[in-house]
């Protein structure tokens, strides 16, 4: 069965692993997928692509853990009588904290496995100021720490 695949590239996240994102590409086109990408320019670009997308199967947040984030909270936002489409995740930040959790595959060829196959795992997004998040909400000395990494160590 060919899927309809949405792909929403954060191209400032992991510019070490392009390569991961390439192969993947590689192994949904060859398998027949129809493959749409949408880059990211700025913050909420994801939100937007995942908000206006329609049509799609999946949609493949291949960025970091705010890639995902911002992808989720803009299909939060559709009508509720509209299906979603399933989501995927390309992990290609610095932590991947989303991706480790769920145990992802790290190797492209096992993750076009998995979005062939269906399996999905249930989600309840959090929501903070009007936003959807997944991963993650922190508070105290975690949310200053985190607020201290500096973007330069992050990219």
């Amino acid at each position: 069965m060919s899927l309809r695949v949405l792909l929403i590239h954060n191209p400032v996240a992991g510019t070490r692993r392009r390569r991961r994102l390439r192969k993947l590409l590689r192994h949904l086109e060859r398998a027949g997928h129809q493959v749409r990408i949408r880059i990211t320019k700025k913050r909420s670009d994801a939100r937007e692509h995942a908000r206006l997308a329609e049509g799609f199967d999946v949609i493949v947040a291949a960025g970091g853990d705010g890639t995902v984030n911002e992808v989720v909270d803009g299909l939060m936002v559709k009508p509720a009588d509209e299906p979603l489409p399933k989501v995927a995740f390309l992990a290609l930040g610095t932590a991947n904290v989303l991706a480790w959790e769920l145990k992802l595959p790290s190797r492209p060829a096992a993750l076009a496995r998995l979005i062939e196959a269906g399996n999905t795992v249930a989600m309840h997004p959090g929501i903070v100021n009007s936003r959807r998040f997944i991963l993650m909400a922190s508070a105290g000395l975690d949310a200053r720490a985190v607020a201290a990494v500096k973007s330069l160590v992050k990219r």
